[in-house]
């Protein structure tokens, strides 16, 4: 199972070798694959002028779907002892189920459990 963790900043521990990021069940040992949690922009707001709908615009609806893209950032280091580059354990999962479980975090990681 692939961990993910969560966090708004990385690197305490320094950029990793050996990452197998391609991976989808095993990164490597002592390593994290760390992504950027990446949101939809905002819709646009509506003007005053416009009549109010009962139904959201398309673009409105999709910005309102959880939907988060990740961003390939790097490999970097884990502790020996356990202790991981991002502080926050979220579960297990895909990358796209690891960016769902960070969305409210700038960064997760995926680290073979």
């Amino acid at each position: 199972l692939m961990e993910c963790w969560c966090g708004d900043s990385y690197g305490r521990f320094g950029e990793g070798t050996g990452c197998q990021c391609a991976d989808p069940t095993d990164v490597g040992a002592g390593v994290n694959c760390i992504y950027r949690v990446e949101r939809p922009l905002r819709a646009p707001e509506k003007r005053p002028e416009e009549a109010p709908t009962t139904q959201a615009p398309a673009e409105v609806a999709q910005v309102m779907d959880i939907r988060v893209d990740a961003g390939f950032v790097g490999c970097f280091e884990d502790l020996a002892d356990g202790t991981r580059d991002l502080p926050h354990f979220a579960g297990t999962g895909s990358v796209a189920e690891c960016a769902s479980l960070c969305k409210n975090y700038t960064y997760f990681g995926r680290q073979s459990s």
